[in-house]
């Protein structure tokens, strides 16, 4: 799995030279298991220095690194299967890392320093982690070494994000969600296709129109409009247990009843926008714990979509699609934690960029895994993995691998998971390590085979 699947990433690469496409294929193999150590540690001394003579060429980008992977996400998307792409912004921290060049503010106070950048990823409808399909990276600061273009505001990169994955998911009905940054009205004017649809979480009260008379308060302004209405129905979600931060308790997972509340209204277009700017027509959702535990603040969600919702199912629907945009926060805790990209030694801006495009693709893969385990746990086995890859993992394991999750945890296993109660699962850093271990083991298992198949034909041969 680990190997083929890095060849097919490598072999699309916008490189002109085979060797570098090789190359990257085997970074791509001992990345995938470096956890906690350095560069030089997981490559060597002759990838290393190969690895660096290729991050340093300004001529190739990291679309260019990338694009084989962007055409395998998009090449194992069902043609017409609905899809999620979600666009979301992380910071990348390199303030103690004094002697790279090029960093530029990320916005902590004045203090750090380091790379913004942002990603668009693929999900399935029911969340799972498919594929990358955009990164952009940038540094704040004229004198940094990546800025934003001039001609440009920072903002546009929405729109980068909302263009790129129409691009490459040509045909596909898609729904793009973003976070409260997203929430901008030139967002809503980005051109798109009948079967694209925007979802986000509300940041800003803006003016607004009705689109009916109704007996609803008739306020202009966007919160106002909905809170005032009528309950529409309610729905019931699982609130996860809550660490204490910043000031606040520790709280326990939970169960919350939100009711819900609806409007289709127009944004009117802000002052600051040339005059003649189009309205936009949308659908405001809002979702409400009207009466959370002592002690608790409740749960407040507005959400922003520009499909039609006319039913309670359809907000509640709005509201579940949401919640999935956190798989990419998971991405971004992926690529930090267990892969330690915040952690690199390298020279300069440019280079980080182009690192991160490689670290990208093994955290979706380990996040994939996790999530189909998790969510389509009795899928067979031999949807995701390779023949040999179970019987490596059968052998090791000493039991049949029937399902995904028998594998999964195998896997993990292999990449040091010790395991606990049977609902338990494996994290993405460890499978990370267990992807790379596995892929050694399988091809000790193919060349041992191969070596007895030609024992066997050179003793048929001198009988």
């Amino acid at each position: 799995m680990q190997d083929s699947l890095s060849e097919r990433w490598a072999q699309g690469a916008r490189l002109p030279d085979r060797r570098y496409r090789d190359d990257l294929a085997a970074w791509w193999d001992a990345l995938a298991a470096r956890e906690g150590r350095s560069l030089s540690a997981a490559l060597g001394d002759r990838r290393r220095q190969s690895l660096s003579a290729l991050l340093a060429r300004d001529k190739w980008t990291e679309d260019d690194l990338l694009y084989g992977v962007y055409g395998q996400a998009a090449a194992d998307w069902p043609a017409g299967r609905p899809a999620l792409g979600v666009l979301d912004t992380c910071f990348y921290d390199f303030r103690s890392h004094r002697a790279c060049r090029g960093l530029g503010s990320i916005g902590t106070g004045g203090k750090g320093r380091g790379l913004c950048s942002q990603a668009a990823l693929l999900l399935s409808e029911g969340g799972q982690p498919q594929g990358l399909l955009g990164l952009w990276n940038w540094t704040r600061g004229a004198d940094s070494g990546l800025p934003w273009p001039a001609e440009e505001p920072e903002s546009s990169r929405w729109c980068k994000g909302i263009v790129a994955l129409q691009e490459r998911l040509p045909g596909v009905p898609l729904t793009i969600i973003m976070d409260a940054e997203g929430d901008a009205y030139e967002v809503f004017l980005c051109p798109r296709r009948e079967e694209v649809e925007l979802l986000v979480r509300v940041a800003q009260d803006r003016r607004v129109e009705l689109e009916e008379p109704e007996e609803w308060e008739a306020a202009d302004r966007l919160k106002a409009c909905v809170a005032g209405g009528p309950e529409a129905g309610t729905m019931v979600v699982q609130v996860p247990r809550q660490a204490a931060r910043e000031g606040k308790p520790a709280q326990k997972a939970r169960q919350a009843t939100l009711t819900l509340r609806y409007r289709r209204v127009w944004l009117k277009p802000p002052e600051r926008l040339p005059k003649g700017t189009p309205r936009v027509r949308v659908s405001l959702i809002l979702a409400r714990e009207e009466s959370p535990p002592e002690g608790v603040e409740g749960l407040e969600w507005y959400r922003l979509t520009t499909r039609r919702v006319e039913t309670v199912a359809g907000a509640i629907e709005v509201c579940r699609t949401y919640g999935y945009r956190w798989r990419i926060e998971q991405a971004h805790r992926v690529l930090k934690e267990p892969m330690r990209f915040e952690r690199l030694q390298l020279d300069d801006s440019w280079s980080l960029s182009r690192a991160l495009a490689l670290y990208w693709p093994l955290a979706v893969r380990a996040l994939w895994l996790r999530y189909e385990a998790s969510e389509a746990p009795e899928r067979p086995a031999g949807e995701v993995f390779e023949e040999d890859e179970l019987a490596v993992l059968q052998s090791q394991a000493r039991e049949p691998m029937r399902t995904v999750v028998d594998a999964v945890r195998a896997l993990g296993k292999l990449g040091g998971w010790v395991g606990g109660r049977k609902a338990e699962l494996p994290g993405a850093g460890v499978l990370l390590r267990g992807l790379h271990s596995l892929s050694e083991r399988v091809a000790g298992y193919r060349l041992a085979r191969e070596t007895a198949a030609d024992y066997a034909n050179t003793c048929s041969d001198t009988s």
